[in-house]
């Protein structure tokens, strides 16, 4: 049963990501006021039922005005939880740019690894929120990267998942890439082209030679091995997304059940891609915060 939660008075838009300390050109930092980033680690929140860490990842080129939609909640939410925000844009998603990107994440790496307690998994250490393919990509390579560099996967309690994670082709892709574009059709079309032809190159003709593609990664590597298997793993999708199909999301989540994991699914009925929060703000909230109370 989803039980709605009030929704406070958002944030101003001037204060939106002022408050985060920029780590590199893809991560981000907020401490809450009178936390110090001296006082990180499992113990230091004094909210008993609060994550010790909120990790957001964005979708592709989202803008900070619309992050801040987002974390801003998460400061009514869980107002003594620190939020790490990782962004990812669309270059992140082609296959030259691998060690720029995971150059970009080394941080974040290890702003997890400095609130939460690699040894022992407490049942109130990371709250996890991805969104799109382009949070997905993200999570992805941080989580091997985070399993070579301690030997343990991602110590996350709770994963929601908001419009991922979607399988590759080239309509979803297209639409994917075009997110963020100017709405001005002489400037967007030309894009869109160039877009197009970068696809072909570096995903549609490296599947017909049955080579590895990035979204298939995604698709393939939220697993146990790369993500402490206990989690509770929330699913928020659409039948009206035209860009991550609600029928990749719940075949992803099915495959996820019958891996002995803890699933589920909440769909929204016609709401667009990454939208749903902003459809229902008070249903969304109350999925996260639900997910939260029944982590493990």
């Amino acid at each position: 049963m989803e039980v709605p939660i009030p929704i406070a008075a958002e944030a101003s838009q001037s204060d939106s990501l002022q408050s985060f300390k920029r780590l590199s050109s893809k991560a981000y930092l907020y401490t809450p006021f009178g936390m110090h980033e001296s006082d990180s680690g499992p113990l230091s929140n004094p909210d008993t039922n609060a994550p010790h860490l909120i990790f957001l990842v964005s979708w592709m080129n989202a803008s900070p005005r619309h992050i801040s939609k987002y974390t801003s909640h998460y400061q009514i939410l869980y107002p003594s939880t620190p939020i790490l925000l990782v962004t990812s844009s669309a270059s992140d998603f082609f296959p030259f740019s691998i060690q720029h990107r995971l150059a970009t994440l080394v941080p974040a790496i290890s702003a997890i690894r400095a609130y939460t307690d690699e040894r022992q998994v407490s049942r109130n250490g990371l709250l996890v929120h991805a969104m799109s393919n382009g949070g997905g990509g993200q999570l992805a390579l941080i989580s091997k990267q985070y399993l070579t560099e301690t030997g343990q996967p991602l110590p996350a309690n709770t994963i929601i998942y908001d419009s991922l994670p979607g399988t590759a082709r080239f309509k979803q892709g297209l639409a994917t890439f075009s997110l963020g574009l100017p709405a001005t059709w002489y400037l967007r079309m030309p894009m869109q082209l160039m877009f197009s032809i970068l696809l072909l190159f570096c995903y549609i003709l490296p599947q017909i030679l049955g080579q590895k593609i990035s979204a298939l990664v995604i698709f393939n590597s939220i697993r146990p091995e790369f993500i402490r298997k206990e989690a509770k793993r929330c699913y928020i999708y659409s039948d009206g997304d035209e860009v991550v199909l609600d029928r990749d999301v719940e075949e992803h989540a099915r495959e996820a059940e019958r891996n002995g994991l803890s699933v589920e699914m909440v769909k929204f009925d016609g709401t667009s891609h990454v939208g749903h929060m902003r459809s229902d703000p008070a249903r969304y909230w109350g999925i996260v915060k639900r997910s939260w109370e029944g982590r493990a």
